[in-house]
């Protein structure tokens, strides 16, 4: 792969963990304001997600 096809590819896990992060933040304040539903079914998937990216941005 060439190092600006690797850039590109970096760039977007890079723009995409940041969408996940901010998705997740936002699940997790709308968890805390809501009292009752603290762990939805969304906010796992998306902890799921940002280790899954973390991991592979880790491993390269």
């Amino acid at each position: 792969m060439s190092s600006r096809a690797k850039l590109d590819v970096e760039t977007l896990l890079t723009v995409i963990l940041g969408l996940v992060v901010v998705l997740l933040v936002l699940e997790l304040v709308d968890a805390v304001a809501g009292f009752f539903p603290v762990f939805s079914r969304s906010l796992i998937a998306l902890l799921i997600t940002v280790l899954i990216l973390l991991w592979y941005v880790r491993r390269r």
